[in-house]
């Protein structure tokens, strides 16, 4: 084996490397973005549903319907 070669070789394995590494964090990154979205939409829902008993709660109180 040359040195060119040996060279070259070892490129690609750093290359490689480097490669999974990104592609592992990309995956970690998509799934944290999954859970915020669910978490977000789950805090989103309680805020609207609280806010419309508030809401009814207030109307009731004050006779209104």
């Amino acid at each position: 084996m040359t040195i060119q070669e040996s060279v070259l070789a070892y490129y690609k394995n750093t290359l490689e490397a480097r490669l999974i590494k990104l592609e592992t964090r990309d995956e970690a990154i998509l799934n944290d973005l999954k859970e915020i979205k669910a978490n977000l939409r789950w805090a989103i829902g309680l805020i609207f549903s609280l806010n419309a008993t508030i809401i009814g709660i207030l109307t009731k109180g004050f006779g209104v319907f």
